[in-house]
């Protein structure tokens, strides 16, 4: 798992189309559940101050990928990949993803069995 601090909304929709536009090309179904993931939690009681994110892709192998913001702050996005039934394919294109989203912002690594968590030097850039 990776986790990025994108620091504005307009990196927020980039990161979007990043993530749409690398799946695709990997042949996966692209998903952005962040609006229905939004009024779930409004109704259960759950409620943030800022926009939910929740897209995912996945191919017919569950090779794929799912990033959000739940528990993090408005500008951050935990990443996470699933190996599917090919996991050497699934290690490759996590490298690639990896690849592409550091050309554009720092990614911070997760370190194994641990969450990911806010991180403190997240904020907003005027």
């Amino acid at each position: 798992m990776v986790q990025l601090c994108l620091h504005d909304q307009k990196n927020v929709l980039l990161f979007k189309d990043t993530m749409k536009s690398l799946s695709e090309s990997e042949g996966m179904e692209y998903g952005d559940n962040s609006a229905a993931t939004e009024k779930e939690l409004i109704a259960t009681k759950l409620k943030q101050s800022y926009p939910f994110i929740n897209i995912a892709g996945t191919r017919a192998d569950g090779v794929g990928w799912g990033a959000g913001n739940l528990g993090l702050s408005a500008y951050e996005v935990a990443v996470g990949f699933s190996d599917g039934s090919n996991p050497a394919e699934a290690h490759r294109f996590a490298g690639m993803v990896i690849g592409k989203l550091k050309e554009r912002w720092h990614v911070y690594y997760v370190p194994p069995g641990q969450g990911a968590f806010p991180l403190k030097h997240c904020t907003s850039k005027k």
